[in-house]
């Protein structure tokens, strides 16, 4: 038997026993009905919940709206990264309790193979690591903030606006 052919039936032999998760149709279906939901949730927000929002926005004073516009900036910004870190903990979390992924119990759509070893903590560390990340960002977000107009409380605002009215009209009074 030459080396290259007790390598190929090596490799043959960890093939067939690869460890594989199953999708199951209760597990489908529960994806299914996210998707649906998460869709459904979109279609509201587009369709009724943010044109009122952005219309209650736009009604109000140039300086009351300041504080609503930080507010959303931060929101949009930050709340799909926060998200994903509370999905992302727990899942590192149980990657380091049965080193493997997928871990037992997860949700696939097609036959999934089951990855052990080095790799998976690697990837729980990293994820655990993002999460960590993903805290302190807030904090850099208020530091650009405040290097931006947005920052400007209501007070400085209607203070900056009168004055800007007030040097508008003495300079429009000049000009006569």
């Amino acid at each position: 038997m030459t080396p290259n052919a007790s390598k190929s039936t090596a490799s043959t032999a960890a093939i067939v026993q690869a460890e594989f998760i199953e999708p199951t149709r209760a597990g489908r279906i529960k994806l299914a009905v996210i998707v649906v939901a998460g869709f459904a949730f979109a279609w509201i927000a587009d369709k009724w919940a943010y044109p009122a929002y952005w219309r209650y926005i736009d009604h109000l004073p140039k300086c009351d709206s300041l504080p609503w516009l930080r507010g959303t900036l931060l929101a949009l910004s930050l709340l799909p990264l926060a998200i994903a870190a509370i999905w992302a903990v727990p899942a590192a979390l149980k990657m380091l309790k049965y080193g493997q992924w997928p871990v037992p119990g997860a949700l696939v759509v097609v036959r999934t193979p089951i990855k052990r070893g080095r790799v998976v903590r690697w990837r729980a560390y990293g994820m655990l690591a993002w999460s960590v990340l993903v805290v302190g960002l807030p904090f850099f977000c208020l530091h650009i903030i405040q290097q931006t107009p947005l920052k400007m409380t209501v007070e400085q605002c209607r203070t900056n606006e009168a004055h800007a009215g007030k040097t508008l009209s003495v300079s429009h009074a000049r000009d006569r």
